[in-house]
């Protein structure tokens, strides 16, 4: 990602869309870069580990679960049934079982993520 970045491509390729869709280009300003991509990279990897390595007031959760209820279940007694914010809920559950019945497995480090959106 970082080589198309800094030689421009990105910007080139999502300025089309944007002025097909008569939005204005400065919204991406991000994808003008300077300076050597070793720099980048790292700027990058930071702000990547800022926004989704943790979840709290800003961070940003890439597993699904967390941003629906626990569980659709009417009569789950748990006093958290139907809070957000937790993980392997009913939605979890369910992809779990599509998972298992299509032979898909999970690796070990998203076991109790399987929603995440980049499960290995």
């Amino acid at each position: 990602m970082v080589e198309p970045l800094t030689q421009g491509h990105l910007h080139t390729f999502f300025k089309s869309y944007i002025q097909l869709w008569e939005g204005e280009a400065e919204i991406l300003k991000g994808f003008l870069t300077q300076g050597p991509p070793q720099l980048l990279l790292k700027e990058l990897q930071e702000e990547y580990h800022r926004l989704f390595s943790d979840t709290g007031a800003e961070k940003i959760s890439l597993v699904e679960s967390f941003y629906k209820p626990w569980t659709q279940d009417p009569h789950c007694p748990l006093p958290f049934a139907k809070e957000r914010g937790f993980l392997m809920g009913d939605s979890a559950l369910h992809l779990t079982a599509i998972f298992q019945q299509c032979g898909i497995e999970v690796s070990e480090a998203f076991n109790g993520m399987p929603d995440h959106l980049i499960p290995e």
